[in-house]
């Protein structure tokens, strides 16, 4: 018998505790598709986005007995602006994510 069962039966836990929370990253940069050409055919074109994959990360969580948790949307970015919780659900976190490459410290001149 799994663990998992092990313990839902010793515990008697109500579907309000159990919860499955899930991850998933989200790009906004076009991804194209195949591109179909001839076979001799010397150049072919397609458009493309010039932006860099840069991806936004998604976290929702539901219980088993329906209710969900707000998703939480962690941005790469500097700023906070308000367009990113346009067209969002009630209640959705934003967490902007700073990323530091590196950090040059002079503690001779603190």
């Amino acid at each position: 018998m799994c663990i998992y069962k092990e313990q839902l039966d010793k515990e008697k836990y109500i579907p309000d505790r159990i919860r499955n929370i899930d991850e998933t990253t989200i790009t906004a940069v076009h991804e194209p598709a195949k591109i179909l050409a001839k076979c001799l055919a010397e150049q072919v074109g397609r458009k493309t986005s010039g932006e860099k994959a840069v991806t936004t990360t998604a976290i929702c969580a539901v219980s088993a007995s329906g209710v969900y948790i707000p998703p939480m949307l962690i941005y790469k970015r500097k700023r906070m602006n308000d367009l990113l919780l346009k067209g969002s659900s009630p209640g959705t976190i934003i967490i902007i994510l700073l990323l530091i490459t590196h950090i040059l410290v002079d503690i001779n001149h603190a």
